[in-house]
């Protein structure tokens, strides 16, 4: 295992239970401000988020659409130096219209420039 992905899982590890409990200002605590995130479009109006605030702002939106949304990390990977991979299982019921969702989906942490920009796709 690869120090960057050794310190990712510990940084994950740490920060996964505030995600889940929807403080992310302790869940992206040690991002750095300039992160860059691209995200489903399923799930935020927006293809691209400059800055951690930015970032932390679209996912309270989704929280407060999916009040009970959170994720089941399945699988971390780095299969390029400098590229950590994440395979997610996501749940929660909308707010809105009562209706379950279940979603599987990746994240990629780019290491490798600057700024670091994560980016999801569906699995």
């Amino acid at each position: 295992m690869s120090g960057l992905l050794e310190a990712f899982r510990r940084n994950y590890a740490a920060n996964s239970e505030a995600f889940n409990r929807h403080d992310f200002v302790a869940a992206f605590a040690a991002a750095p401000d300039d992160l860059v995130w691209e995200p489903m479009p399923q799930l935020v109006d927006r293809q691209r988020l400059e800055g951690k605030a930015a970032v932390i702002e679209a996912f309270r939106g989704i929280a407060d659409a999916w009040p009970d949304w959170h994720t089941e990390l399945l699988e971390m990977t780095e299969p390029t130096p400098g590229l950590i991979q994440l395979r997610f299982l996501g749940r929660g019921t909308a707010k809105i219209s009562g209706v379950p969702t279940e979603t599987r989906f990746v994240q990629e942490w780019d290491f490798r420039a600057e700024p670091l920009t994560v980016r999801e796709y569906l699995a």
